[in-house]
């Protein structure tokens, strides 16, 4: 059965994976979760469903008009979808916002080192 499942996902395109990865994490609390009721939560489980979508297009080194275009929604609307993933993360820019969902991303099962 887990072999099944990790052909599966195997299968999957990266943005599918992603999606449901941030799901689980927003749902689960994400990795630190295991560790008891008394750690932080995941960090992408502070993110609205639309800035999780935002964060992964980010993670995949989109532009705001290609995010824009993917998600048919204005370039301003991408650009406060951004500032307030910056704002609610505690980060300055797009790169720490790639690393955070590779971190929480597909296949980890803790944060990296």
């Amino acid at each position: 059965m887990l072999e099944q499942a990790r052909r599966d996902g195997a299968d999957m395109p990266q943005e599918t994976v992603l999606t449901c990865a941030l799901d689980a994490i927003r749902i689960h609390g994400g990795p630190a979760a295991a560790n008891g009721p008394d750690t932080e939560p995941a960090p992408l489980g502070q993110l609205s469903q639309r800035e999780r979508e935002v964060a992964v297009l980010v993670a995949r080194g989109l532009s705001n008009p290609r995010i824009a275009a993917e998600l048919i929604i204005g370039e301003r609307t991408v650009q406060s979808h951004v500032s307030n993933i910056l704002n609610k993360l505690g980060l300055s820019s797009r790169v720490q916002v790639a690393r955070l969902v590779a971190n929480y991303g597909p296949g980890r099962g803790q944060h990296d080192p």
